[in-house]
């Protein structure tokens, strides 16, 4: 893995400083692949590319922005220090959202096209379920398993069923809220040869009515 610069840019509600890291390469070790699509790469991270700023508290998307600055850092030590400026180096980097935070932007100009709602609610969804990943409890009152079931619910009608790829997604969010017969219906519309062991993953555990993600063992 190598690192690549470190982008400056400048809360656009206020004037916070916010550095967002980036990778000039990464390789497979260790990836993980998931029943929800989410991809766990240890040795190719994802940076965020939406953020709060712990200033103002406003919620927004880091290309929106204004990037003021760059540097890059050495192989050995931090940055090159007669380049970078004392404010560069001492701004937060740009962290990821909670699902909370994530919820409470639906319905505001951060989701104002169907592609952006798309990625807010799937990182709901993933964010709920990053709890089963890290071994703990899916829901720990039931305003989650509201929030939870309420965000799949308005996520399956912005999905494409004539997507391959859309329509493993809708299956697995009507597992994920216990409708298992739904995502039997769905899963048996698809006709792929290419597809059917991840296919057969899904279907067992529809019949053994298990409603949390698992992991896909890809070789």
């Amino acid at each position: 893995m190598i690192p690549g610069p470190i982008y400056i840019h400048q809360c656009p509600h206020c004037i916070k400083l916010i550095s967002r890291y980036s990778l000039l390469s990464g390789n497979s070790n260790g990836v993980k692949v998931y029943s929800d699509g989410k991809t766990i790469k240890p040795m190719a991270p994802e940076f965020p590319i939406i953020t709060k700023c712990t200033n103002c508290k406003n919620i927004f998307w880091i290309k929106d922005a204004k990037q003021i600055g760059s540097y890059e850092l050495r192989l050995f030590g931090d940055s090159d220090e007669e380049n970078t400026k004392k404010e560069w180096k001492e701004a937060e980097s740009a962290s990821k959202l909670s699902v909370y935070d994530l919820i409470s932007v639906l319905g505001t100009e951060i989701t104002k096209t169907k592609d952006l709602e798309i990625y807010i609610r799937e990182r709901i969804w993933w964010g709920f379920n990053d709890r089963v990943r890290d071994n703990k409890i899916l829901f720990t009152s039931e305003k989650d398993k509201m929030l939870y079931t309420e965000n799949i619910k308005n996520y399956i009608p912005l999905l494409d069923s004539n997507n391959i790829n859309d329509l493993f997604t809708i299956a697995e969010l009507y597992r994920n809220i216990g409708n298992f017969e739904k995502c039997k219906e769905l899963l048996n519309e698809i006709k792929d040869d290419e597809v059917n062991w991840i296919k057969d993953y899904f279907l067992e555990k529809c019949e053994l009515e298990g409603s949390t993600i698992f992991e896909i063992t890809t070789s």
